[in-house]
């Protein structure tokens, strides 16, 4: 899906393909903030160059290598 600047935005579903995991887990995420996210409605959705952003400042802090309890 693209709007109006360019951004490419993800829905749920497409992050959980992504990811390899369950919606349910997706949400739960988005709701902690462990994900860049916004919601619309009852929907969420991330910008690729937000989860870019974040996945590349997980991986220089380590932090992708820790569970969150």
């Amino acid at each position: 899906m693209f709007i109006g600047l360019g951004d490419r935005i993800l829905d749920v579903q497409q992050l959980a393909a992504f990811f390899d995991c369950s919606t349910e887990k997706i949400k739960r995420m988005l709701r902690s903030h462990q994900l860049p996210g916004f919601k619309f409605g009852k929907n969420w959705f991330v910008r690729v160059e937000d989860l870019e952003r974040h996945l590349a400042s997980a991986v220089e802090s380590n932090s992708h290598l820790r569970r969150s309890q």
